[in-house]
């Protein structure tokens, strides 16, 4: 279908190449004169609204459009609490077994019956904008493309029943929900071990050099997200150099560093 593959960096995958890859296979699209579909954020939201952090493909491709390329955004309102989204196990739901539900749910229901729920899908044309922010930052960029998305703020969550002679279905949200904010600012919410002062500083030098940012603005609690604008493919440069300076090898998977 003329999908680009992805390495999934948090799941341990080392392709520092990610980007190149999204690249070329979009600009060769554009020369085929073929449309383009981009996620900014790369995964399903984790919350009410949308937040890219500090992710590269939009804003990289933004960056180099050819002139004739036109940009629109996609916003999309009314899924928060449903079946598909995170917001019903706290994770992205598995494909297969919930699309053989939701025909079992059609069926059920009588096709006629099934409990409907209202979805909003607005296309904006943001190709004078994306152009512009895109040669400013990629925090003014992706700063941007969120204020587009959550134009109308955070969207209430939904639970809607799945059969019209149920009861009105009562659920609340998973106390965890994966990749949302407060899922990332939870993860520092740990007891550290005492770290040696060599050690925290080899690691908050190499940290610096890779997010350009000061030292004194890193600390054992820093959260890489939040407070160093560090990506998945930021990470793994990061984790690279630290191998090279220590014997002991990290585990990158779920974006969390163990020793």
């Amino acid at each position: 279908m003329g999908a680009v593959p992805v390495s999934d960096l948090s799941a341990g995958s080392r392709d520092v190449k990610v980007l190149n890859t999204i690249s070329e296979n979009v600009y060769k699209a554009f020369t085929e004169k073929r449309n383009v579909l981009l996620y900014p954020s790369g995964q399903i939201a984790g919350q009410g609204y949308e937040k890219i952090f500090n992710k590269k493909s939009a804003f990289l491709v933004c960056r180099d459009l050819p002139t004739d390329v036109q940009v629109i955004a996609v916003r999309i309102t009314g899924l928060w609490g449903s079946m598909w989204s995170r917001a019903w196990v706290g994770d992205s739901p598995p494909f297969f077994p919930t699309f053989l539900r939701a025909i079992f749910m059609v069926f059920a229901n009588l096709l006629f019956f099934l409990p409907r729920r209202k979805v909003t899908i607005e296309f904006i044309d943001v190709s004078k904008e994306a152009r512009k922010y895109a040669l400013a930052s990629i925090k003014d960029f992706n700063s941007y493309l969120e204020s587009i998305y959550n134009e109308k703020g955070e969207e209430p969550v939904l639970f809607l029943k799945h059969y019209f002679f149920a009861p009105m279905l009562k659920r609340n949200l998973p106390p965890s929900i994966k990749g949302s904010v407060a899922d990332l600012l939870n993860a520092n919410e740990q007891i550290y071990t005492e770290i040696p002062s060599d050690v925290l500083q080899k690691v908050t030098e190499i940290v610096k050099n890779k997010a350009g940012i000061g030292s004194k603005e890193i600390g054992a609690n820093s959260n890489l997200n939040f407070d160093c604008s560090v990506d998945s493919l930021m990470l793994v440069d990061i984790i690279e150099d630290i191998e090279k300076q220590f014997t002991i090898k990290a585990d990158i998977s779920e974006n969390n560093i163990k020793q």
